[in-house]
């Protein structure tokens, strides 16, 4: 027998996009200027959800959908929840907020590159590794670029 599930229904998930499409777009700004709100400091989603009042429902979704659109990007930190749960958070920026301070002194390999992805030429550096190392990603889109700075060392990209 062949039947079909609810994730089947294309004609209905079609609907409920078109439905939901105004007061997303709305939803959207709402997330966006929260988040450009926040600055370089950025917001986890359970902040978001806080700042908005949006349900979960409501505003990962939105989010995501400006992730998609290259104005929201992973800022490469994270925050503990204020759930309670011991799992830490990932603290999304808007793609126009300045980078978090990266190890000073080193040169970033994108200076000059286009992104493959995007055709972005701005790039943003992040400290991971307690900041030791940096991590460099497209400022549009996120796409990984590379680690100028490696545990202290800066890494020759020629």
């Amino acid at each position: 027998m062949n039947q079909r599930t609810i994730f089947d229904r294309s004609d209905t998930r079609r609907a409920a996009h078109e439905a939901i499409e105004p007061t997303a777009r709305t939803q959207r700004a709402t997330v966006l200027a929260a988040i450009r709100a926040a600055g370089r400091r950025g917001l986890t989603d359970s902040e978001g959800m806080l700042t908005t009042g949006f349900l979960v429902n409501s505003y990962t979704p939105r989010r995501r959908e400006l992730v998609q659109a290259g104005l929201v990007l992973d800022s490469g930190q994270t925050r503990p929840s204020h759930h309670g749960t011991h799992r830490d958070r990932i603290v999304w920026v808007t793609c126009d907020a300045p980078a978090v301070a990266a190890t000073s002194g080193h040169t970033s390999p994108a200076a000059g590159v286009t992104c493959d992805k995007c055709g972005c030429q701005r790039y943003r550096d992040f400290p991971i590794h307690n900041g030791q190392s940096v991590r460099c990603d497209c400022a549009r889109c996120g796409r990984f670029i590379s680690f100028p700075v490696w545990y202290g060392k800066q890494i020759d990209h020629a």
